[in-house]
Parts: C-alpha cells; structure tokens; sequence
C-alpha cells in the first residue's frame, strides 16, 4: 500500500532539500558583495545576518554555519585560521534561510532558551544548538532530565545542521596542515577515515 506524506510533513524536506542544493552551489558563488539584476553589486545587510553553531562538548567538536550577510566568505576563508579554529563555514542566505525554516517547523523555538549559549556548559551538558538571528540568540541543551520530545527535537536539526555544514564547500587558509597522516582530529573534532 501507498503511504503519502501530508504537505506540512513534505515542507520541511522540500525546504531542506533545496537548502543542500544551494550548499552545493555555493562554492560557485563570490561572498559579500554579489551582482544583481543591473549587473552592479550589493554590499552584505547586517540586518539579516544569521550565525548557526553546534557543539558536542565530550568530543570537542564545534562547528559554525553563517549566511553571506553575516560574514563575507572571501574575506573569511583568506584569513589564516589555527586548525583547531577553522570551523566555520559560509553559506548563502537563502540556505541558511532555509534551514531557520526547518529548525522552526521542527520545534527548535520551542525549546530554545532566548539568550546567548554560555561560554562554559552546565554540568552533566552533553550537545548545544545556537541559532543567533537578527532579532538574538537563542540556545537549546542537552543535559540529563530533558524530555524525550526535547531530545527528538534537538537530534533532528542537530543532524540538519550538520549535513549541510558537510555539503557546505569550504576552502579555508590554515596555519598549518591537517594532521591526517598522523592519525589527528581536523578542525570540526573528526577523526579522518583511513586512506582518506
């Protein structure tokens, strides 16, 4: 038998999906200023500017999703960044747009906690999700005694985030090579597949 998905369930799949489609693109495109209609450039808009970031604090990973109207992407990915810090990566509005979209069909606001994360987490924290949009911050952790629901929610755009930080092209200048050879971590806490 046939199952269907009601339009409200396919919304956020379709949203998401055409936000790793334009990941895919984006390496494509220049940062900060791009060309419009006329053929003349338009400078990033602060007032739509977007900073996406998770943190797994056991494995020290941190990662960091931007729109073009937060950071320009040429000027960040020319900046000489230590290793361990090169992990945020730039993406274009519309697919950071997209993913707001996503954490918002999904409960994300409704668990988040407005106001900035804080700089060190609370004990027994194991994961934090930061969305810092125009309007602040918001944060949502995991912790012992969070609710199954709070959980489910957190884990499905946690894992959003971080597919399309994965598809999110990023070619970053670095103080030093990856140690990949030697078995290191990179920039984002994950051990390299051997041979890879």
């Amino acid at each position: 038998m046939h199952a269907c998905m009601d339009s409200r369930a396919r919304r956020p799949l379709v949203l998401l999906g055409a936000a790793l489609g334009l990941a895919a693109l984006s390496a494509c495109t220049t940062g900060g200023a791009r060309p419009d209609a006329t053929g003349s450039t338009t400078q990033r808009d602060a007032s739509k500017a977007i900073e996406l970031r998770y943190r797994a604090f056991a494995r020290k990973l941190s990662i960091g999703l931007v729109n073009e109207s937060h950071t320009d992407r040429l000027e960040l990915y020319s900046e000489r960044q230590p290793i361990d810090r090169a992990t945020t990566k730039v993406s274009p509005d519309e697919v950071v747009d997209a993913i707001v979209e996503y954490f918002r069909d999904q409960g994300y606001f409704g668990i988040a906690v407005r106001g900035p994360a804080p700089a060190t987490p609370p004990p027994g924290a194991t994961q934090m999700l930061e969305v810092v949009l125009p309007d602040g911050p918001y944060h949502a952790i995991v912790r012992p005694g969070v609710t199954a629901q709070f959980a489910t929610t957190f884990q499905t755009c946690a894992k959003a985030l971080l597919q399309v930080y994965s598809d999110t092209i990023q070619l970053q200048a670095v103080d030093e090579a990856p140690g990949w050879s030697e078995g290191r971590r990179g920039a984002s806490g994950a051990k390299p597949k051997p041979g890879g």
